[in-house]
């Protein structure tokens, strides 16, 4: 009997669990998602380890990532970059660029955002999953791998 209430809990283990984040990626695309500029600044990450900021904190190691000087606007090789990476632009003004991405299995969707501040010569950047607590860095290494691309260039 024991052996049939664990079997059959590891059965509604390994259906629940898959069926649970397909759900979420699709309720994640749907979601309105937190972004934009507030007060000159891109919106500020919340408190999960899931977004990373150059607008966060420098002490805030959890979501900080330095913003890149810059002497031009790198907007159109973000673009660039981004549509080769399979990036949805979302939305385009002056110096400021919205993708979202959409993960490959489970669909949880990504908000990626730059702003460029040309009187500054800054560019500053977000990037932050709708849903979740932890993102595995995933945040961190898609702006490492963007600010790696623009050293290059």
């Amino acid at each position: 009997m024991f052996k049939k209430i664990i079997f059959i809990s590891l059965i509604v283990i390994s259906i629940g669990f898959p069926t649970r984040l397909f759900l979420l990626g699709s309720k994640s695309a749907e979601m309105h998602p937190t972004v934009g500029i507030q007060d000159g600044v891109l919106t500020p990450c919340p408190e999960k380890p899931n977004c990373v900021s150059s607008f966060a904190k420098e002490t805030d190691e959890k979501h900080y990532l330095a913003y890149v000087a810059l002497t031009e606007s790198p907007l159109q090789q973000i673009k660039e970059y981004a549509k080769k990476m399979n990036m949805t632009l979302e939305k385009e003004s002056e110096g400021y660029l919205h993708f979202t991405e959409k993960t490959a299995i489970f669909k949880f969707v990504d908000d990626i955002e730059f702003l460029y501040i040309a009187s500054e010569k800054k560019l500053h950047f977000r990037s932050a999953s709708r849903v979740g607590h932890s993102d595995m860095s995933a945040n961190r290494k898609r702006m490492n791998a963007f600010l790696e691309m623009l050293r290059s260039k």
